[in-house]
């Protein structure tokens, strides 16, 4: 079973747990083998094992799937806020500090190797770089032979 683990707060709204702050979580994609005779489930894969300065708080609107020609794992970050952002909040009403989503964002998408640890065999970030308009992905399709042999992707910074 392949998750894609947004890892928001990393509660259950109302259980009376303390969340985690965004700057200290990131999201990641995980793949879980499950063996229903034996009743167990076991972590086999991770898209990103520990938060690095390119890491996501990515908490809505993303999705991960498994390509099928290769088995790569090709994972949308629908808004990626960096990991790390200082004095964040999950919540909205906590006008002490600003909420997550009023910080610099824009959309990832990552194709992602199962080795270990998992390589990036592609990846497209939409970013504003003056940090003035936050973009956001909805998901996507990977189109092989989209744009023919020898096409190159080029920077728009």
């Amino acid at each position: 079973m392949l998750v894609f683990n947004n890892n928001r707060g990393q509660t259950k709204p109302f259980d009376g747990q303390t969340q985690v702050p965004p700057e200290e979580t990131y999201s990641y994609t995980i793949e879980y083998e499950i063996d229903e005779a034996a009743g167990t489930v076991e972590a086999v894969w991770i898209s990103e094992p520990e938060m690095t300065t390119a890491s996501c708080n990515s908490f809505i609107m993303s999705e991960s799937r498994r390509l099928p020609k290769t088995g790569n794992i090709l994972e949308f970050n629908g808004m990626c806020v960096p990991a790390g952002v200082k004095d964040a909040t999950w919540d909205a009403w906590d006008l002490n500090k600003m909420f997550i989503e009023e910080f610099p964002h824009g959309g990832r998408v990552r194709e992602y190797t199962r080795n270990e640890p998992a390589g990036i065999v592609f990846e497209l970030r939409f970013w504003d770089p003056r940090e003035v308009i936050g973009w956001q992905n909805y998901g996507g399709l990977k189109i092989p032979g989209l744009y023919g042999p020898g096409a190159t992707v080029k920077s728009i910074d």
